[in-house]
């Protein structure tokens, strides 16, 4: 795998020790902080590489300090189809919860759950329930499956859902962004369960959330994110 310039300014030919400096540097580097610099497809390509250069997982785990089963959940990104590995590279997609849910999922099927995740129609929860429901009922669509998982709601409160891992601030400084935002009436609760924020939205809350997405032109994913990552508008 060619990496081109390394750290220094030095070139450095594929398949040599720098390569696996380098793989094993990235991967530590994005693995130790909440703020992850990759994407998961250049993280998997990292691991790939210390692979190929130490054998197996389990060598690379013991060098990165991480398990074997960690090192496959980043690796999932592989088997998602070329569209959906794309908006993964370009961090429309960046929760590895997500990214292993997908996999699960005909490449078609990846796609059209990746569009309702990205826009903000459904959640990380919400995929997980909607591969669940496509694998009970596979002869369904998947677009009845988001559909089935959507109705079943509390339609009374909208769950916006984030990654800490691009977060540049404290969960406290998170929720007092939101409460700006939104008003603090209009957040039910905010929580850090495993790897994802969660904020749960009374109804006015997510009309604006919807409006303020409006008014910058994005989605609500989008005004979500980048109230995580920058502030908000």
């Amino acid at each position: 795998m060619a990496w081109g310039m390394r750290a220094g300014g030095h070139d450095a030919e594929p398949g040599t020790a720098a390569d696996l400096d380098y793989a094993i540097a990235a991967i530590i580097a994005n693995t130790r902080r909440v703020r992850r610099k990759l994407d998961l497809v250049t993280l998997a390509d990292c691991i790939a590489t210390a692979q190929e250069h130490l054998g197996d997982l389990r060598a690379v785990g013991e060098t990165v300090d991480l398990s074997e089963q960690q090192l496959r959940d980043f690796m999932k990104v592989r088997a998602l189809a070329r569209s959906v590995r794309k908006l993964v590279q370009e961090r429309a997609i960046d929760s590895v919860d997500v990214v292993e849910e997908l996999s699960k999922l005909s490449p078609r099927d990846q796609l059209t759950v990746a569009r309702a995740f990205m826009v903000g129609d459904i959640t990380s929860k919400d995929v997980r329930d909607v591969v669940a429901r496509s694998s009970r009922a596979p002869d369904a669509s998947i677009g009845a499956a988001i559909e089935r998982v959507v109705k079943s709601r509390d339609i009374k409160e909208y769950v916006a859902e984030f990654s800490f891992e691009n977060a540049g601030a404290s969960p406290r400084q998170i929720r007092k962004r939101f409460e700006r935002l939104l008003g603090a009436r209009n957040i039910k609760s905010f929580s850090q369960p495993g790897r994802v924020g969660r904020v749960v939205l009374t109804a006015q809350g997510r009309r604006r959330l919807q409006e303020a997405a409006n008014r910058a032109r994005a989605t609500k994913r989008e005004l979500i994110e980048k109230t995580v990552e920058q502030g908000g508008t």
